[in-house]
């Protein structure tokens, strides 16, 4: 009875602080207990602006847009800068720890970014714990970056990638869900 009501009550309060994720309440809305009050009411990480679930431990900051079922910060210690932008597609994965950083600094003057396309990844895509993604990156759809990788070149659709620097560990033989 207890949980039913615990299960109900969150269920209001995501409709009420993250609107724009309804995927919350369908997939678990006792999911943003720790996140309402750090994130909505202290801004302790400063993403109160940012649309749905951010752990208090990372930060989102720039133009950072989100697909279905995403939710970049949502795992602790994540950092996503989006000065130059990131797209992430639907249903995406983002292990803890992750880094994706969208600008590099102006070697020339330090207070500035140099401009770049933004890291866009696709739909379906894993990322696992502690990887980086850098400036201008494109994952394709169902690819899977291993736990600690750097990536610095596109990864093409359904690859797994692995290792500093990144580099194909194999191909899916198909795409799960496509």
């Amino acid at each position: 009875m207890l949980r039913r009501l615990a299960t109900v009550f969150y269920a209001l309060v995501a409709r009420l602080f993250y609107p724009r994720c309804a995927w919350l309440v369908e997939w678990n809305p006792l999911a943003i207990r720790g996140y309402v009050l750090f994130q909505r009411i202290l801004n302790i990480n400063g993403a109160r602006s940012v649309p749905w679930p951010v752990h208090f431990t990372s930060r989102v900051t720039g133009r950072v847009v989100a697909g279905r079922m995403s939710s970049p910060g949502f795992m602790p210690g994540g950092y996503f800068n989006g000065a130059n932008g990131i797209e992430v597609g639907d249903d995406v994965w983002i292990g803890p720890g992750v880094t994706v950083i969208s600008a590099n600094h102006d070697r020339s003057d330090m207070t500035r970014h140099v401009i770049a396309p933004p890291v866009r990844i696709g739909d379906r895509v894993w990322i696992g714990a502690n990887a980086v993604i850098l400036p201008g990156v494109r994952i394709g759809e169902a690819a899977v970056v291993g736990a600690g990788a750097v990536v610095t070149k596109d990864v093409p659709a359904g690859a797994v990638v692995g290792g500093n620097p990144a580099r194909m560990l194999r191909q899916q033989e198909e795409a799960h869900g496509a």
